[in-house]
């Protein structure tokens, strides 16, 4: 499924209207290019009212996880980094937009 702002709030709408009164985004292993787009609008969605307290975390499953045979499950291997950082997401490209989000999520983290 794509990830818009229009399919959170969806979620967030079902999600309360099922009882659960938080929830923790996942996102997968993927490519840096499907970071830079979805850890962007995360760190927009929890400065949002309609999110605060809703939003317990975020999930990371990767790319920081074992590249050894076996450890990498269902992940696509060439998707893990051995870059433990999460900083290493924006400086490995230098994208400033991505490095402002991590702040953002940081910050959170941190307030949480």
């Amino acid at each position: 499924m794509l990830f818009t702002s229009h399919n959170a709030q969806a979620s967030r709408m079902y999600l309360l209207e099922s009882n659960c009164a938080g929830f923790l985004p996942t996102v997968v292993t993927t490519s840096r290019k499907a970071y830079r787009s979805i850890l962007p609008k995360l760190a927009e969605l929890i400065s949002l009212p309609e999110f605060r307290g809703r939003i317990l975390g975020i999930h990371l499953e990767g790319p920081f996880i074992s590249d050894k045979d076996g450890a990498v499950g269902a992940h696509n291997a060439a998707y893990v980094s051995q870059n433990v950082k999460a900083e290493a997401l924006a400086s490995e490209d230098q994208d400033e937009r991505l490095a402002s989000s991590v702040e953002a999520l940081q910050a959170f983290k941190t307030h949480s």
